[in-house]
């Protein structure tokens, strides 16, 4: 049996491939929903569709899930953004009705990151979600067929836990909002959920794979496949194409250490038309500050030149606007990486990631390893060249965590490039 993690984002696909990887394994990431090959323990597919309209996104996700129901042996993950952005009804709905499932269990928690669901509310502290009833907002178009299972029925074992969920589906709930506060929550809905998996779809953030992929190893054996191995890692290259303030700190924090150097994109020039002159800029300044044979080069947004929201026409001015910007960034990381400055790489913002990659015309990750929550290691190909790529998800790690990845690179990092195709 192979697992199918279907995620709308390139960080999201990666954060949960990271998860079943284990001893002598590797699980490749496609970047998009046109072409795979399904084989070894399983796969992660990036939809990208968490930008698009509810229609669009239901029809990619719909589209992909046709090319997957005839499938024998595999078993397919939602991956959603555990603080319900995007458009998770919509996909969730597009699997329910090409795959036939009678519900879905829905697990959003991620203790470990301090985010929980209880009595159907969102705990995520420091967060503008924190408090947010799901039902009333992710599911207000479905909210007559959700059901809250609680903490008090979790907690009384697999078999009432079952049971009540079953209860639930024959009186008409299509998706089941499961609490849930610690790992140990998280793995009693694992093993429920496992004896229902095969009318049921299994949804979640990353750390809902974990206790599920635990119960499917169990009752399979899977062929190993060699791990990365040992490398040694000269420059690295940090391509943060986000705004999220918990990354800005970590940029700040890294642009001031010793052997890192830094080109800022302007932020105002990618929105007002001059994009073209702002990646030659950007292009010519690493080429200069490259002469300097650092560790690391930084390529960042200017926080001096952010754009203020306030100053947009809604939400869907903000997505344009981040939008054009990542795209503005990874056409400058392409520039330079084509120079073959580099041979790791760190990305952060799922949009960044997913363009930086499309523009070297890499259509597949290999994950190979997790540097912490939310930050996974993987091996791109491109022919015969290789690249360690390293992808954040925004709001993950502290101050630090960026800082932290350049040892770590420069100790697993191989010395091989990848030349923009």
């Amino acid at each position: 049996m192979r697992i199918v993690i279907i995620a709308d984002d390139l960080t999201g696909a990666c954060d949960t491939a990271v998860k079943i990887c284990q001893t002598g394994r590797s699980v490749p990431v496609y970047l998009n929903d046109g072409t795979y090959n399904l084989t070894g323990i399983g796969i992660a597919i990036n939809t990208d569709t968490r930008s698009l309209s509810a229609h669009a996104a239901y029809q990619k996700v719909a589209d992909l899930a046709g090319t997957l129901k005839d499938r024998e042996g595999i078993l397919v993950y939602k991956k959603i953004d555990s603080l319900f952005r995007g458009n998770v009804l919509a996909e969730i709905d597009a699997l329910l009705d090409v795959f036939g499932y009678e519900a879905a269990i829905i697990v959003s928690s991620i203790p470990k990151n301090k985010r929980a669901v209880k009595n159907g509310y969102l705990i995520a502290p420091g967060s503008a979600w924190d408090g947010m009833n799901i039902v009333r907002t992710a599911f207000r178009h479905a909210a007559g067929r959700c059901r809250n299972i609680t903490l008090d029925m979790i907690r009384q074992g697999k078999e009432a836990l079952r049971a009540y969920m079953e209860c639930a589906k024959a009186e008409g709930a299509r998706y089941l909002i499961m609490d849930a506060e610690t790992e140990a929550d998280i793995r009693k809905i694992a093993e429920a959920a496992y004896c229902m998996r095969e009318k049921t779809l299994m949804a979640g953030a990353s750390g809902f794979i974990v206790p599920l992929f635990s119960q499917w190893e169990d009752a399979e054996e899977y062929g190993g496949e060699d791990a990365c191995e040992k490398r040694k890692g000269t420059c690295i290259l940090y391509v943060i194409g986000t705004n999220n303030p918990t990354t800005m700190r970590q940029v700040e924090y890294l642009s001031g250490q010793e052997g890192v150097v830094s080109v800022r994109v302007r932020a105002c020039a990618c929105m007002q038309g001059d994009e073209e002159e702002e990646i030659r800029r950007c292009v010519r300044e690493a080429e200069e500050v490259m002469k300097q044979k650092p560790e690391a080069l930084l390529l960042a947004i200017d926080t001096q030149e952010m754009f203020s929201e306030t100053a947009m026409d809604g939400e869907k001015s903000a997505l344009e606007h981040t939008k054009k910007i990542a795209d503005c960034c990874a056409e400058i990381a392409k520039e330079i990486i084509g120079k073959r400055f580099f041979n790791s790489m760190v990305v952060s913002g799922g949009d960044t990631a997913q363009l930086v990659l499309e523009k070297l015309h890499i259509d597949s990750m290999r994950i190979v390893a997790e540097f912490a929550p939310g930050i996974s290691v993987a091996v791109v190909e491109n022919g015969c060249d290789k690249m360690t790529v390293v992808t954040k998800s925004g709001g993950f790690g502290d101050d630090q965590t960026l800082y932290s990845l350049k040892p770590y690179l420069r100790k697993v990092g191989k010395s091989i490039h990848v030349v923009a195709g």
